[in-house]
C-alpha cells in the first residue's frame, strides 16, 4: 500500500499534509504508509475518527441482533451503525466529515475508516445517505478524490 502511495505521489512538486484519525489503527497505519515520506508530518484531527456506535461500540450485527432484538429489523448496507440509541446520527457524522472536507486545501492525505470514508466519499460527492452507504471502501484501499470523482489507486 505504502508503495502504491508513493507511486501515486511520484513528480508532484506541491507540498502535502497528512490528517489522521486519532483512532489507534489509523494512526499505526498512517505511520507505516508515510514511513518513506520524510518531508510529510501527521496531524491528528479528531473529525476523521471512525463513527460512534455508542454502547454498541465493538459489537457484531449479530450481537446487536441478540442483545437489542429488533433494533436492525430493516437496515440496509451500513445503515445499522447509525441505529444505536447513543451513537452517532448519519447527520452528524456527515457534518464533522463536511467540515473537515472544507477545511483542508491542497493535496491532502486522510487516514480514516471503513463507515466514515463511506460518510466523507458521500459529502464530497454529494449523494444521498442510502447511496454514500453503499459506496465501495477497499479494505486498506487508497481512494483519490479530485475534480468531483472518487477512484481508488491499486
Amino acid at each position: 500500500m505504502g508503495q502504491v502511495l508513493l507511486n501515486a505521489l511520484e513528480g508532484r512538486d506541491e507540498p502535502l499534509q497528512c490528517h489522521v484519525s486519532p483512532l489507534e489503527r489509523a494512526q499505526v497505519t498512517a505511520s507505516r504508509l508515510l514511513a518513506n515520506m520524510s518531508q510529510m508530518s501527521l496531524k491528528t484531527d479528531d473529525r476523521l475518527a471512525e463513527v460512534s456506535f455508542g454502547s454498541w461500540d465493538g459489537m457484531t450485527a449479530y450481537e446487536i441482533s441478540i442483545e437489542y432484538p429488533g433494533a436492525l429489523d430493516g437496515a440496509e448496507a451500513f445503515d445499522w451503525f447509525f441505529r444505536a440509541p447513543d451513537g452517532e446520527s448519519f447527520e452528524g457524522a456527515s457534518a464533522r466529515l463536511g467540515a473537515w472536507l472544507k477545511s483542508v486545501s491542497g493535496s491532502t492525505i486522510a487516514v480514516s475508516h471503513g463507515v466514515a470514508g463511506r460518510v466523507l466519499m458521500g459529502v464530497y460527492l454529494g449523494v444521498p445517505r442510502h447511496e454514500a452507504l453503499r459506496l465501495a471502501v477497499p479494505d486498506g484501499g487508497l481512494a483519490c478524490l479530485a475534480d468531483g470523482k472518487v477512484t481508488f489507486l491499486s
